[in-house]
């Protein structure tokens, strides 16, 4: 990271009450810089709902060999869901200022007979109607933008119960993965 990209990060940390109620343009006239510089800090540091899905993909994955990405291949939604059956489950993520195209999947995945399952802010969200299961993870901070640590300390959690729920045989994966590891070499040896 650049040094001005450090220096408005360090400055946003050290506002934190002004962060939270101000939009990204207001921010960045304060800070006296563009707003895109503050939209190209957002993504470096991760930010985004695709961030959230990608680490739940990542960590369901590791347990069981039947989760993907929506749209991992970046063919579109309706390609995605039109991979899955009734029955299976669709997760799907958003808070607020909602994303239309994240309310209008779950609703068609709904219709569909997909289990979805909503984790989103309030019971409010456009995505607990057509959801079978709503988590409702508060994301207020100091963060300029929607904060992602709740969701991913959430995510964590929620992926080890599924792990003590497939037991046995999530342990066979996890094993399967780290023979993986070790045969492709991938981790610097410590010795």
């Amino acid at each position: 990271m650049g040094g001005k990209a450090l220096g408005v990060l360090s400055r946003l940390v050290d506002m934190p009450e002004q962060t939270a109620v101000r939009t990204i343009s207001e921010l960045a006239e304060g800070l006296g810089i563009n707003p895109s510089t503050l939209t190209r800090l957002a993504k470096r540091l991760g930010y985004g709902g695709f961030a959230f899905a990608s680490f739940l993909t990542y960590g369901l994955a590791m347990l069981r060999s039947d989760v993907a990405l929506l749209d991992a291949p970046r063919l579109g939604e309706a390609e995605g869901l039109a991979q899955l059956e009734p029955g299976d489950v669709l997760v799907v993520a958003s808070c607020a200022p909602y994303t239309r195209n994240v309310a209008e999947v779950a609703a068609l995945g709904a219709r569909r007979g997909l289990d979805v399952i909503a984790v989103t802010d309030t019971r409010s969200s456009p995505l607990v109607p057509p959801a079978r299961h709503a988590f409702l993870v508060p994301h207020a901070s100091s963060f300029f933008s929607n904060s992602m640590g709740a969701y991913i300390i959430f995510c964590e959690g929620l992926l080890n119960l599924v792990a003590r729920a497939l037991a046995d045989s999530a342990i066979d994966a996890l094993a399967e993965r780290e023979a993986l590891i070790r045969e492709l070499r991938i981790e610097i040896d410590r010795d």
